[in-house]
């Protein structure tokens, strides 16, 4: 079998190793931590999109981001006849404006759903009630001069 060793009244086996061994109290084990990752194609390529150049619109110097300017150019580019363009400028528009009804039906959704007090979740009537109680109280008291 294994040594045992005692130090102390501490004994030294399988699953027990000596204190000086140990981790340390307040130091990780991985100091360097995790290795950062490298941003994703996606990522860097929608903070580019962002990302702001300067345009001549009109014979005025214009700020505005790549993304901007894309759609302008696709635009451009529909307007002008090109076939594939027309195509993705379509598809794009009518995805956004399904998008735009159906956020615009949601927000409308849930505003009726909260104009009636029926409605609520029990949950939701306890917050309320709370937030409520939180305003009366605030109401009530002067505030202190500091």
């Amino acid at each position: 079998m294994g040594k045992k060793k005692a130090l102390g009244d501490y004994e030294v086996g399988y699953g027990k190793p000596p204190k000086h061994t140990q981790f340390l109290k307040d130091v990780s084990g991985n100091p360097k931590g995790c290795p950062k990752k490298t941003p994703a194609f996606a990522e860097a390529l929608l903070r580019e999109a962002r990302t702001l150049m300067t345009i001549n619109e009109n014979g005025k110097p214009k700020r505005v981001s790549k993304n901007d300017v894309l759609a302008k150019q696709l635009y451009k580019l529909a307007m002008t006849g090109n076939i594939a363009a027309a195509r993705l400028v379509l598809a794009y528009h009518r995805d956004a404006q399904e998008n735009d009804a159906f956020s615009s039906e949601q927000r409308a959704g849930d505003l009726d759903r909260f104009n009636n007090v029926e409605n609520f979740t029990d949950e939701e009537l306890e917050r309320l009630f709370a937030f409520l109680a939180e305003q009366e109280k605030r109401k009530g008291q002067v505030p202190s001069a500091e």
